[in-house]
């Protein structure tokens, strides 16, 4: 389960696997029953359990296979034609019937679809043999296609809403003789046959449906053979409007932000949807009939506003049918923003890539959006907040152990840090007060790029803390009186003397000039002022071992009591962020040099069929020497509701460096050992690489006595920046 705090998404996976004693086993590979994956962001969301393409399904004794998958979301892909079996029996016929749509768009909506198929091994009895197979299935799918249109007709179904379904079934067989005489020897074919039914149908507006029966036959090795197909077609096909004159396919799906969606926020991010992935090249069938490599090229992501280029930069995802154009400071407020998004077609012809012509100009696809922005705020929302140091609800900041603090705005917002407004001058200061004092300490901010960054001041140990950016005014505060005038008057004058009078007046008005908080944030500071301080006071460091339940075999580790134990920042980051502690373990100890690298990942991967797959790998790595951990009974942070509390925080307590490479070896081997049998046992050991031979040797060797180092660092967020690195070892 991945949140990207970033955009506000929420993705996950999920895998199942079934293998009991090889009779009930999953469809997929390594005995994978299902994927299902959930997605939800702000601009799309999505539900799949299983796909056309990977389908969640179980195999019975290796002849009967069910499958199924139910999609429902803003983004789908396309219907599935039915299987090649099918389209064999029916003379090679073409029955993908959504190929146009599917090119289309990946719009919203729901599909769902199930299938059976039951393959008989051959089957001999006597001199006779025999196989068969049967299948059948069906698809629906119910999708938006937006304003698509027809060719000569108007909007596709009902408010883009387009309704299409498949149903198919198919059996085929053969029946033989073996004949083992003197004078002649071998298989004979008797009987060859096979029938196939499709129905499909889309609707409404416009409705067609098509219907197509067929099959073959061959008696005798081919003396007698024929084949028959009858089908039959109701109602006029959509050809859509939009797509590419060469080769059929509309690659913008979506361009968003949209006038429709009223006033935008200055936060927000423009976005693109394709159809194809960018720079990656395919074969394509044409619309002359043609397989041709072809790739899409963004020409262009262009983002202005009064007739000006908005600097920024673009990010895609994993598979680059999405691009993200992230401007470097916020849209401009209470502006008309424009979006333009052009394509390129290129086709490789004799080995290189030439742009596609179509009319005497270059073939591309554009799409254009325009939107309104709302007011800037005049502060720093926390949601703007890439990353910081120190972190919100950080409960060991450790002040002597980076001498700045920083911020990095996820979207600049330059117009916070002017100096000037007006005629008023401002200093612009990060502001760090204790929990209930009245006392506090500035810092001088200095802002660029939307990174902010200060030199730290000196502050108290172990308190509980505020920061504030603000900006104050430079302008001596003015005079209660300063705008008021006085006028005397003389009204009598004698020898004895004068009479007069005073008037006073207003004039205009006296502005209050206050400064102005830009941006606030919580955190305590440690006991420690650094992470080497913290190394240095734990107390009774001392070897310890387990023995892990189910596997036997040994898992080392170290234990120590610590005054302050870790919090969660450094454990396992906030927001998305990597821990601040992370430890690596060190590849110099005779367990790791001469037992487990030789036998395990001195070939990773032997072949690329022999690869890792019960763990993520990028987690602990290949080979895990990033599979050592920190263990305590918990994690601490700090929340608003401690910020004003009296009552103390528990901090000290007994943490745990925890040596995992043995169980991540343990279960790499045997996952890899498993692949090399299914690769190479009963087949031809001697095509056996020596990595697989090793694994197919060689009993797993456990922990042995030695010592075990591993390194631990404290990492900056968000600068990939270790201020203090230690070595450690376990004494096992």
């Amino acid at each position: 389960i991945v949140y990207d705090f970033t955009n506000s998404a929420l993705h996950a996976n999920l895998d199942t696997y079934v293998n009991i004693g090889g009779v009930l086993r999953g469809i997929g590979p390594e005995g994978l029953a299902g994927s299902a994956v959930l997605h939800f962001a702000l601009d799309e969301w999505y539900i799949y359990i299983g796909t056309p393409q990977q389908r969640i399904g179980l195999n019975f004794i290796g002849m009967v296979q069910a499958g199924a998958y139910f999609m429902v979301g803003t983004y789908l892909p396309g219907m599935p034609p039915p299987p090649q079996t099918v389209s064999d029996i029916l003379g090679g016929m073409d029955l993908d019937f959504m190929r146009n749509e599917n090119a289309l768009a990946n719009g919203g909506g729901f599909a769902f679809g199930a299938s059976l198929e039951v393959k008989t091994p051959r089957i001999e009895v006597i001199i006779f043999y025999g196989q068969f197979s049967a299948g059948l299935g069906f698809d629906v799918m119910l999708k938006n296609y937006g304003s698509a249109r027809c060719v000569g007709g108007g909007p596709i179904g009902i408010n883009g809403w387009y309704a299409s379904g498949q149903a198919w079934a198919y059996f085929q067989g053969s029946i033989g003789v073996f004949v083992d005489l003197w004078f002649i020897k071998g298989e004979f074919e008797i009987l060859r046959i096979g029938a196939a039914a499709v129905l499909q149908a889309k609707l409404p507006n416009p409705f067609w449906m098509r219907g197509v029966v067929g099959g073959q036959f061959s008696i005798l090795g081919g003396l007698i053979k024929g084949d028959c197909k009858f089908s039959i077609t109701i109602g006029e096909e959509c050809k859509i409007e939009g797509v590419s004159s060469v080769t059929g396919v509309k690659v913008i799906a979506d361009v968003k932000p949209q006038s429709s969606d009223g006033e935008v926020d200055v936060f927000t991010t423009p976005q693109a949807a394709f159809n194809l992935a960018i720079d990656k090249d395919f074969d394509m069938l044409d619309l002359d009939g043609n397989y041709k490599a072809y790739r899409v090229k963004l020409g262009s992501f262009k983002v202005t506003s009064n007739g000006k280029d908005i600097a920024g930069n673009l990010q895609w995802n994993e598979s680059k049918d999405v691009a993200l154009f992230t401007p470097d400071e916020i849209l401009p407020p209470q502006s008309t923003i424009k979006v333009l998004v052009k394509v390129l077609w290129e086709q490789k012809v004799n080995g290189s890539w030439q742009s596609m012509m179509a009319g005497g100009k270059p073939e591309g696809e554009e799409a254009k959006t325009e939107f309104t922005t709302g007011v800037a705020p005049d502060y720093i929302p926390e949601s703007n907040v890439l990353y910081s140091y120190p972190q919100t609800a950080q409960h060991n900041f450790m002040k002597n152990e980076y001498p700045q603090g920083y911020m990095k705005l996820k979207v600049g917002q330059s117009y916070l840090f002017e100096k000037k407004e007006g005629t008023t001058n401002y200093d612009i200061v990060a502001r760090f007060t204790p929990v209930g004092q009245m006392t506090s300490v500035h810092a001088p901010v200095a802002y660029a790029a939307g990174f902010i960054s200060y030199n730290m001041p000196s502050i108290p140990s172990d308190k509980k803390m505020t920061i504030q950016l603000v900006k104050i005014p430079l302008t001596q505060q003015q005079a209660v009186d300063k705008n008021v005038s006085t006028t005397n008057k003389q009204i009598a004058s004698s020898s004895a003397g004068t009479v007069t009078t005073t008037n006073k007046e207003i004039q205009g008005t006296v502005t209050k000039v206050e400064e102005k908080r830009l941006y606030g944030t919580f955190f305590r500071s440690s006991k420690f002022n650094s992470f080497n301080d913290k190394l240095n006071a734990m107390v009774g460091y001392r070897p310890a071992a387990r023995i892990i339940p189910g596997l036997n075999i040994f898992e080392a580790s170290a234990v120590a009591d610590l005054s302050e134990v870790f919090d969660k920042t450094e454990l396992v980051g906030l927001n998305g962020l990597e821990p601040l502690v992370q430890l690596e373990a060190l590849q110099d100890n005779p367990w790791y040099i001469e037992k487990i690298k030789p036998m395990v990942y001195e070939y990773y991967p032997v072949v690329p069929k022999m690869n890792i797959s019960w763990r993520n790998t990028s987690l602990a790595g290949v080979p895990p020497l990033r599979g050592i951990s920190i263990k305590q009974d918990n994690a601490l942070t700090l929340s608003e509701d401690d910020l004003f509390s009296s009552e103390a925080i528990k901090l000290s307590g007994r943490v745990s460096f925890v040596y995992s490479l043995s169980f991540y070896a343990y279960k790499d081997f045997y996952e890899l050992r498993q692949k090399a049998y299914d690769l190479y046992v009963d087949k031809n050991l001697n095509l056996a690489p020596i990595g697989a031979l090793r694994l197919m040797t060689t009993n797993y060797s456990d922990l042995i006595v030695g010592a075990y180092r591993y390194k631990i660092d404290y990492k900056l967020p968000g600068l990939n920046k270790v201020t203090t690195s230690r070595t450690l070892q376990i004494d096992w």
